[in-house]
């Protein structure tokens, strides 16, 4: 629901920047660049800098658990839950305890299994 919003909203307030950007009538020159700097180049600055910002924040985002546990990296899967929860708690209480992680000997993993089939079988089960 809450991407829905976002993308709704971005399509709304895209319009409403592209005419404060675009519509106007100034260009600077770029020497190093041999380029003239026009409200179009800006308008595209403005529309690239949300997926910028989001390529940088996830760089400091762990892997999900479930990955790290399928890998056999439980350590940093315990590392990632902790450090979830403190995000979404706002550090106000106090660093989950976590000893180990009960792995469930039934599931499959995508990586083990062979052809498009069986994936397709392996998500739809």
């Amino acid at each position: 629901m809450g991407a829905s919003f976002v993308f709704g909203a971005g399509c709304m307030l895209l319009p409403g920047i592209a005419y404060l950007t675009i519509n106007n009538e100034w260009a600077i020159e770029v020497p190093f660049l041999n380029i003239i700097y026009r409200p179009w180049r800006l308008f595209f600055v403005v529309c690239a800098l949300p997926g910028l910002i989001s390529a940088i924040a996830l760089l400091k985002f762990p892997e999900s658990p479930k990955f790290m546990v399928n890998q056999g990296d439980t350590d940093r899967a315990i590392e990632a839950v902790q450090w979830i929860h403190s995000i979404n708690s706002f550090k106000k209480e106090p660093a989950l305890q976590i000893k180990s992680i009960v792995t469930n000997a039934n599931t499959k993993s995508a990586g083990s299994t062979k052809g498009f089939k069986a994936i397709v079988k392996l998500i739809w089960d």
